[in-house]
């Protein structure tokens, strides 16, 4: 498979597998905060995390919030599949679906 490469704010719901939100400077198992998953995406997620992610999981709402604060915050790109940011008082982190990859040419990217 050949890897599609954007900026960040050229992003879309349909290249976001699943989000976090959560408390900043914690750790991101979900006890801090909340893991979603794009129901668009829901069995390529099941097969990477080795089991089933239900309906309980999935809320498109919260991908498209995350999305939008991490287009409106200076953020990490790490390994061109994870972006993070600290929003006010919140990190939200988006895990792009495979196929997808974020690069502008340095290890942090910088939107407005």
């Amino acid at each position: 498979m050949t890897a599609t490469t954007k900026t960040i704010a050229a992003l879309t719901n349909g290249d976001v597998q699943s989000v976090y939100s959560g408390k900043p400077d914690r750790c991101c198992c979900g006890c801090a905060g909340k893991h979603s998953y794009n129901p668009a995406h829901r069995i390529e997620a099941s097969r990477q995390r080795g089991y089933e992610v239900d309906d309980s999981e999935c809320n498109k709402g919260m991908i498209t919030r995350v999305l939008k604060a991490l287009k409106t915050s200076q953020c990490k790109v790490l390994g061109g599949r994870i972006i993070s940011a600290i929003h006010g008082d919140r990190m939200y982190i988006a895990y792009l679906r495979g196929g997808v990859l974020v690069s502008d040419g340095s290890e942090e990217a910088k939107v407005a």
